[in-house]
């Protein structure tokens, strides 16, 4: 099941359910119009911004340990997304329970769901459609980067 698949009724449903669990979501919005990089660069340094969001969150830094789960991407295979892992976990004194794994959607289908929550604030940022991110709006930090004044 993914966001961009589904119909607006199926997305509104998954994303209420979503947002009844109390998350935090942690997003990276990438200003496409200005950043003159792209592929793997882009992917490893938003993923980078990402995790020191992640890291940075209280219940992660007091947590005894934790795991991290990629879906598969060429861009950050398991080895590189492992080793990414890794030193930001030890420069952020993170535990991990066990080695990042990438997997794929047969895998691990509970995956999909962050589909949903990354498809709505894809809408609202890339496209203005604010809809869909309302329901989840106050339970989402969104950090924007590659922005107008050309940093990070």
């Amino acid at each position: 099941m993914k966001h961009k698949t589904s119909d607006k009724n199926v997305r509104r449903e998954v994303l209420k359910d979503v947002a009844y669990t109390a998350p935090k979501i942690k997003a990276v919005v990438i200003d496409k119009s200005v950043s003159k990089t792209s592929g793997k660069y882009l992917y490893h340094e938003t993923t980078k911004e990402l995790l020191d969001d992640v890291f940075k969150d209280r219940s992660v830094k007091n947590s005894k340990g934790i795991s991290v789960i990629f879906h598969n991407h060429t861009a950050l295979p398991g080895k590189t997304a492992n080793e990414v892992v890794m030193k930001m976990a030890k420069e952020r004194k993170i535990k991990l329970n066990k080695p990042t794994t990438s997997m794929d959607l047969k895998e691990a289908p509970i995956l999909s769901i962050h589909d949903f929550p990354t498809g709505a604030v894809g809408e609202r940022y890339e496209r203005g459609n604010k809809k869909e991110h309302e329901t989840i709006q106050l339970k989402t930090k969104v950090r924007k980067i590659f922005q107008r004044n050309g940093k990070k």
